[in-house]
């Protein structure tokens, strides 16, 4: 909403998503069906590109965050400068960008719920479009 937000790399790089109900519905199945010391993920499907996914999830909101882009490599001096100077006396707020921001943001980050399927008999009963359309309506 500040108009400070861009892009890494244009955002085309995956990411897996998954919906509060399918996240309770796979926590449920675990307690039921699942093997203790192991790990399960759950998603809500197949993969998206980050743009999509953010785009589309602000889009229920009415929110559009544009076009900007920025460079990775630039980010990462951003973020990494930004944390040293923002460490000096004057700067209260939050520096424009971290590392931990670029590492949870800007980089792929999928799971596959192969397992999950499989052992526990999760289905992830919310898809991705249904859990949009449900946002829509909330806002």
């Amino acid at each position: 909403l500040t108009g400070r937000f861009a892009w890494i790399d244009g955002g085309e790089y995956l990411s897996s998503s998954c919906h509060v109900e399918n996240a309770c519905e796979g926590l449920s199945r675990a307690l039921e069906n699942g093997h203790g010391g192991e790990i399960y993920f759950v998603t809500d499907g197949p993969p998206r590109v980050w743009r999509e996914l953010i785009t589309r999830l602000l889009a229920t909101q009415d929110v559009s965050i544009g076009d900007r882009n920025l460079p990775r490599a630039l980010a990462i001096t951003i973020a990494t400068g930004g944390q040293w100077l923002w460490r000096l006396p004057g700067f209260s707020d939050a520096p424009p960008i971290t590392r931990t921001a670029l590492a949870l943001t800007a980089h792929e980050v999928t799971v596959v719920d192969d397992k999950a399927r499989s052992e526990l008999g999760y289905q992830g009963a919310m898809t991705w479009e249904a859990g949009l359309a449900e946002m829509r309506a909330a806002a």
